[in-house]
């Protein structure tokens, strides 16, 4: 089998073992629990028990359908009803419950008129609740645009756009929360805060580090956020006089998280056991505290990458039968975050140091003090590190594995999203420096774990070391494409697709996986 074939092939296999790892249904079988005889729920090894309190579900996110399903799976008539907001036409057929009503909206991953009804209707179930009741929230990623809930005056409309402009100003996930928590009348923990009952909140984490209030902007999560940091983001990327009338209208209001005592809410972690801005050890074996709001991360892109470096070992026992050549897979990071145009250049400079190794060039030691030197968010020299000592090391495909989210300034017409145009601005660096990748093989794929990328259809795409020439070869601008941030045309007409990742919705999102595979050429067939 060619190189062509193999090594992307194997990416995209190690890609789809990475979101299947997380997909919800195997993440609740993992992690939650239910004792009927003693009417105990247990998440993440913490008991809790329900002593017949009425139950009630509510949720929002794109993989939330198949969480809602396990949990009622499990749960069974316990729960007297519920309300789950999931994506625009992604209703299972087989998903059907009486106790349940899923609600569809945010076509194209955007907040709508649908969505925003869901929204409201949740927040007057969770009013209507009392101290004698149960509300288990369930959050994945997606779930800001479809918990849209402007405080009034604000229109949707309104919101909506200004989300957009900041978006398309090279905001970061993180930064975008900030402003949709101060602007909603049911994120920052206002959800939570609109109750009496108990509430048990479990989420599947979509941004980087897993902040507890940046997930689906935490709407059952304390907001501690000084209410002026949401004029400074839009002060910082000049969005802020033109503002309408109703949204500074809110702004100039005094932010209500400090009336908020922080006893009330209680974080656990799925894998820590360092207590630390009140979230607490993970150990079964100590009492539960408790807080009125307990908030469960059941899972986060620390599985998902640890799940690709399985396959990739997977992967060598097959290809040592074949003949083929074997991966050494090395975690770099998990929270990469920056532009594109700024990550494409950093994952070059990654490129040349293992390029380097491989071909001798460099020692070990001055590798990894040159990798810490590369400014990646989380960068880290983990153990299997020193396994590249051994001599057999190079006889392999060096691949790295990074995870994340990152950003693109949108000035073009095209369209595309950050997963797509990534490995074109990664093959235009390699491109470019391409005398100082001599002998060298690499491929880059970016790809969104929920199967999505931008307003497409696709989850990412694969970018390699003679993509440029190549397109070149065919009469192609590549050049054209990435100015108008149209990565989805090019990947749909480059090759017959070849390189362009299409899975359709994965129900789950842990953010974004990058597989990046480097070899000697000498070593190709």
């Amino acid at each position: 089998m060619s190189l062509v074939r193999y090594i992307p092939g194997d990416l995209l296999q190690v890609f789809k073992a990475s979101y299947t790892a997380v997909l919800p249904q195997h993440i609740v079988r993992k992690h939650v629990q239910y004792d009927k005889y003693t009417d105990t729920l247990q998440v993440t090894g913490k008991k809790i028990p329900l002593a017949d309190k009425k139950l009630y579900m509510v949720g929002a996110g794109k993989g939330v359908q198949y969480l809602a399903k396990e949990i009622d799976k499990l749960m069974g008539p316990r729960i007297e009803k519920g309300i789950v907001s999931i994506p625009e036409g992604s209703l299972d057929p087989d998903t059907t419950s009486y106790r349940i009503d899923y609600r569809e909206g945010a076509k194209d991953n955007l907040p709508d008129k649908n969505a925003e009804s869901t929204a409201k209707l949740i927040k007057e179930l969770a009013s209507s609740l009392t101290c004698d009741n149960v509300l288990l929230v369930l959050i994945t990623g997606g779930g800001s645009a479809l918990l849209p809930l402007p405080i009034e005056p604000i229109t949707l409309e309104e919101k909506t756009q200004l989300i957009k402009k900041l978006a398309n100003s090279g905001a970061d996930i993180t930064e975008l929360n900030i402003v949709r928590k101060r602007l909603s009348a049911i994120k920052g923990g206002k959800l939570a805060n609109c109750s009496a009952s108990r509430i048990i909140t479990m989420i599947i984490s979509d941004i980087v580090d897993d902040p507890f209030d940046l997930i689906a902007s935490g709407p059952t999560v304390q907001n501690t956020d000084d209410p002026q940091m949401a004029i400074d983001v839009l002060q910082q990327y000049n969005l802020y006089d033109a503002l309408p009338k109703s949204i500074k209208e809110v702004l100039d209001k005094e932010g209500d998280s400090a009336n908020i005592p922080s006893a009330k809410f209680q974080n656990f972690r799925e894998d820590s056991n360092v207590n630390s801005n009140n979230e607490q050890e993970n150990d079964s074996n100590k009492e539960l505290p408790t807080a009125q709001v307990l908030n469960f991360l059941l899972a986060s892109n620390r599985m998902s990458i640890n799940e690709a470096k399985q396959q990739l070992n997977l992967l060598n026992a097959a290809h040592i039968k074949s003949n083929q050549g074997c991966y050494f897979p090395i975690i770099i990071s998990r929270s990469v975050t920056g532009n594109v145009k700024d990550v494409a250049l950093k994952y070059y400079k990654l490129t040349q140091l293992f390029g380097d190794y491989l071909r001798e060039n460099l020692e070990y030691d001055t590798l990894c003090s040159s990798v810490k030197k590369i400014d990646i968010r989380g960068v880290q020299i983990e153990r299997d590190f020193k396994k590249l000592c051994d001599k057999s090391t190079k006889e392999k495909t060096i691949c790295l594995i990074l995870a994340g989210e990152t950003t693109v300034e949108v000035k073009g017409t095209g369209k595309g999203g950050r997963n797509q145009q990534l490995p074109l601005e990664f093959s235009k660096v390699l491109h470019k420096y391409k005398e100082h990748l001599e002998h060298l093989n690499v491929y880059m794929l970016s790809a969104g774990t929920d199967g999505i990328d931008g307003p497409t259809d696709a989850a990412g795409a694969i970018g390699h070391i003679n993509l440029f020439s190549e397109s070149m070869e065919a009469g192609i601008d590549v050049n054209k494409y990435i100015d108008n941030n149209d990565s989805y045309t090019f990947y749909k007409t480059f090759n017959n697709g070849m390189y362009h990742i299409k899975t359709g919705h994965t129900n789950t999102n842990v953010m974004d996986i990058h597989l990046i595979a480097i070899e000697l050429r000498e070593k190709s067939s």
